[in-house]
């Protein structure tokens, strides 16, 4: 019998902000279509590896999922309610929300950046079709993700 110390680890056993250990890790697609395809399965507390400015890939909650404006440049980094937005003389693009690390620091992910910042993760069979990315059980308050420290892309 195979030991279970060779299974991939799964996504939850990282801590926010933790670095991945392995691409093996991640799902990864060639085509940018289909990476794009594979980070819209996320869903709201879902965990996924984002790609930071040193290339490192690092394990984020999804905090939100909205519509946020474009070309805004003195609100770039701020995270629109929808009241806010007045979508009829604005236009949008779908964006996610992360949680990045456990002080709360958030990234902002425009739909056009998804797959090449987003990486779903494997499950520990090694699982390509994981819809869920870690986030199973997950069930805390999208308040206690949010800090004050934004960042977009």
């Amino acid at each position: 019998a195979r030991s279970n110390s060779l299974q991939t680890p799964t996504i939850s056993t990282y801590a926010l902000g933790g670095i991945a250990r392995s691409p093996h890790e991640m799902i990864i697609h060639r085509s940018k279509e289909k990476a794009i395809h594979s980070a819209s399965l996320l869903k709201k507390y879902d965990r996924a590896f984002l790609k930071r400015s040193n290339g490192d890939w690092t394990c984020a909650v999804l905090a939100d999922r909205e519509f946020q404006p474009i070309n805004v440049p003195e609100t770039r980094a701020h995270w629109h309610t929808q009241v806010e937005i007045d979508a009829e003389i604005t236009k949008l693009e779908e964006c996610m929300l992360f949680v990045i690390n456990e002080d709360g620091s958030t990234k902002i992910v425009r739909k056009r950046h998804w797959g090449k910042f987003i990486r779903r993760s494997k499950t520990a069979t090694g699982d390509e079709d994981n819809v869920s990315a870690g986030g199973e059980g997950r069930k805390e308050s999208r308040s206690s993700y949010l800090g004050s420290s934004i960042q977009t892309l």
